[in-house]
């Protein structure tokens, strides 16, 4: 498992690199606007489309780092106040459902992207074609339910395993 865990550990810090070169992308890109805007009195053209597309890769490669790290909201107060091996149950049918769901979605992205792909669809107004940005999410969506295939099975060993069931409950609260 540690294998795994050091596979799924760089898996989250490419997906966050990716995303941080994004955020910087965006912001950069909104501050060199924001001050030609006022300074010269005319935008970057294109500017508020190339955003959007940037924090689109933002967003779905912060999600499997965000699942690595726990910071994704997971609500169960009322789980948390059941027995250990019902928790754990409950918590990997939930992983199960949310993975099965990733991989749908991740699915359906690259569906639209080969549909993209063959209208040549372009952006408005820069006319970049908009399909790899398809893929693209596909990609952080597939990428996303590999790192929840981890957590469903670290969930579903904790209902055998007392180990993974204390590293469950170190992570996710009691």
């Amino acid at each position: 498992m540690k294998k795994i865990d050091r596979i799924v550990f760089y898996i989250s810090q490419i997906c966050c690199g990716v995303s941080c070169v994004m955020l910087v992308f965006v912001m950069l890109l909104t501050a060199i606007d924001v001050m030609k805007r006022y300074m010269l009195h005319s935008a970057i053209l294109g500017s508020y489309e190339a955003i959007q597309l940037g924090m689109l890769i933002l967003v779905f490669f912060a999600l499997p780092y965000g699942q690595y790290k726990k910071a994704l909201i997971r609500v169960d107060f009322f789980v948390a106040k059941l027995p250990g091996k019902v928790r754990y149950i409950i918590w990997a049918l939930g992983d199960v459902v949310s993975t099965v769901v990733c991989f749908l979605l991740s699915y359906a992205a690259y569906l639209q992207g080969s549909v993209m792909k063959l209208s040549n669809a372009r952006s408005s107004i820069l006319m970049i074609k908009v399909y790899p940005f398809y893929y693209i999410e596909a990609i952080a969506l597939f990428l996303f339910a590999i790192i929840l295939v981890y957590d469903m099975v670290k969930s579903i060993a904790a209902v055998f395993s007392d180990t993974y069931g204390k590293e469950i409950n170190a992570i996710w609260g009691k």
